[in-house]
């Protein structure tokens, strides 16, 4: 390194004084706790639980989000939109792979109390 007094300060050449020092962060305090993904999954979790009134036929209904969203996706693909065909056949087959793991740990339960 060049002699303190001709060290040449400019771009990307900081003055010595406003450096990190060493083991210093340049973020002490660090991300916030709870930000980020927790939040927005919360948010949305909050959002698809929310009770709406609707008419159903002629009827007041009251349901919630998730259950409107998803007869528009079925609504979508019964209409012929392969997009929300395929977005309803990945949630019903999870669904029934989701059963079919119940009934086997439910058979294993039992099966081990014997």
């Amino acid at each position: 390194m060049p002699n303190d007094d001709k060290y040449p300060v400019g771009y990307k050449r900081p003055p010595k004084s406003s450096r990190w020092k060493k083991g210093q962060s340049g973020n002490p305090k660090g991300r916030p706790k709870g930000s980020g993904q927790r939040q927005i999954g919360k948010l949305m979790r909050k959002v698809a639980n929310e009770k709406v009134e609707v008419t159903v036929f002629g009827e007041p209904r009251v349901a919630i989000q998730l259950e409107l969203a998803f007869r528009g996706v079925m609504n979508a693909a019964i209409k012929g939109n392969p997009s929300a065909f395929r977005a309803f056949m990945e949630y019903y087959t999870h669904e029934e792979l989701a059963q079919k793991q119940q009934i086997v740990f439910r058979i294993f339960e039992s099966e081990k109390g014997l």
